[in-house]
Formats: C-alpha cells, sequence, structure tokens
C-alpha cells in the first residue's frame, strides 16, 4: 500500500478538487452476524470489517474540502486511490459506527463508554474520477504521542 497514507494527512490533488461531478457511494459497513435492525452493540472497535458498496450516484458539484483536517478517534479516514496505488482524494468524517453511553456510578460520577453498531450504512462523496479504483477507511488510533491508522477494509469501485 502506499506509505504516503500513513503520514500525515495530505490536501487532495487540486485536479480532483476541481472536478465538476461528485460519484458519491452508498457503503455498508458490518461485523458480526446481526443487520442494521439489529439492537445489539459492540464495546470495542472492530477492524477487519466487511464493507460493500450498496449502491453509486453521480452529481454535479464538488466533493467537500476540509479547511483544517485533523484525526482523531471519533472519524473514520477515508482514502480514496487510483488504478496506479495513488492517493486521489482524503477525507474524514465522523465514524457511523460510533454510539456513546454516559452512566453515572455509584459515587455520582460520570462514566463515559463507546460503543460500536455492528452494521451501519452511509454515503461517502467522492471526486468523479473515472480512474479511481478502491476506497480504503482507516480508524485513527491515538499512540500517546501520535495516531497509527488501523486498516478499518476497503472496497472496490470497478
Amino acid at each position: 500500500m502506499c506509505a504516503a497514507l500513513f503520514g500525515a494527512a495530505a490536501p487532495a490533488a487540486p485536479s480532483a478538487l476541481q472536478a465538476a461531478a461528485v460519484r458519491e457511494i452508498h457503503v455498508r459497513l458490518s461485523v458480526g452476524a446481526g443487520g442494521p435492525e439489529s439492537a445489539r452493540f459492540l464495546s470495542f472497535r472492530p477492524e477487519g470489517a466487511r464493507l460493500e458498496v450498496k449502491g453509486q450516484r453521480t452529481s454535479p458539484g464538488n466533493p467537500p474540502r476540509e479547511r483544517n483536517p485533523e484525526l482523531s478517534e471519533d472519524l473514520l479516514l477515508i482514502v480514496a486511490v487510483n488504478t496506479r496505488g495513488a492517493e486521489v482524494y482524503r477525507v474524514s468524517r465522523p465514524d457511523p459506527r460510533l454510539l456513546r453511553a454516559e452512566t453515572t456510578d455509584e459515587s455520582g460520577k460520570l462514566a463515559v463508554r463507546k460503543l460500536y453498531r455492528e452494521s451501519v450504512e452511509f454515503w461517502v462523496a467522492l471526486p468523479d474520477d473515472p480512474d479511481l479504483d478502491k476506497v480504503l477507511f482507516f480508524h485513527p488510533e491515538w499512540t500517546g504521542t501520535a495516531f497509527n491508522l488501523v486498516p478499518v477494509g476497503e472496497v472496490e469501485l470497478r
């Protein structure tokens, strides 16, 4: 995989940002046996999830741009690569799997627990570039000094 993917967040290529159209892909991300109607939740962040493209659509416009991209453990990092393996577009978005549970303990102290849905569906906006080959999904994990990009999975666009 491209070594540049694991460096600091790079801005998207200017040609990709000036596309005349946006390709939106409908993605289903799941782990475990439950479906989207399942009421079960995982108390850990699952890597190696199954991803599939449920549909695609094209609309006029440009894909969203982040003014000051920053990584966080509450985000998914989404990277589109072309047929040559070069990064074409990068964007982060709130992790659609993530739920927060806030409870109090016996002393009244607030405790926050992260829960992850077993299955979610969401849309990702990309430049409408016919050379796009796949989309990679990463979960940023803070090590105490830097972010490690943990692969969640990928989808083929061809």
